[in-house]
């Protein structure tokens, strides 16, 4: 069975919707816009397009394994208070992802979570906030790019 990227995409956000931390405006697709509001929404997850994929049609029908890209994004109120409630938000995804349904992107046939990597740590300012130029800006967010590798079977 072939699976679509955008199938898989959506069975994600399904799956953190479906988490009591993230209401269905807070889990987008391709979407950033949803950091233009405040950050007092945050948490929010964004999904987007896979960086890389593999397809090969070595057996009776292709296999595609896709790296789907999912940033988490918490907001930033002060370093301890936001760094653990980050860690708690990813800790969450993270168990998500790796439990029995979910690693099939939420129910598809024929589809598995083999691997989930985090990129490093960033922050995101708001356009008044430079650190380069204020020495004492504070992030508007903490964000970390999750890279979830998904194989077709």
């Amino acid at each position: 069975m072939s699976v679509r990227e955008d199938d898989i995409q959506s069975g994600f956000a399904t799956l953190f919707r479906d988490l009591s931390t993230y209401a269905d405006a807070d889990v987008t697709i391709n979407d950033w816009s949803v950091l233009d509001n405040s950050n007092a929404g945050a948490p929010f997850i964004i999904i987007e397009t896979a960086d890389q994929f593999e397809s090969r049609s070595d057996s009776q029908s292709p296999v595609t394994d896709w790296t789907i890209i999912v940033w988490l994004i918490a907001s930033f109120s002060d370093w301890d208070t936001s760094l653990n409630a980050f860690q708690s938000n990813r800790q969450e995804i993270i168990d998500t992802l790796n439990a029995g349904n979910a690693g099939s992107a939420g129910g598809l046939e024929s589809v598995y979570v083999s691997r989930i990597a985090g990129g490093e740590k960033q922050y995101i300012y708001d356009r008044y906030g430079d650190p380069q130029h204020d020495p004492e800006a504070l992030p508007q967010y903490i964000a970390q790019r999750l890279a979830v590798d998904v194989q077709e079977f």
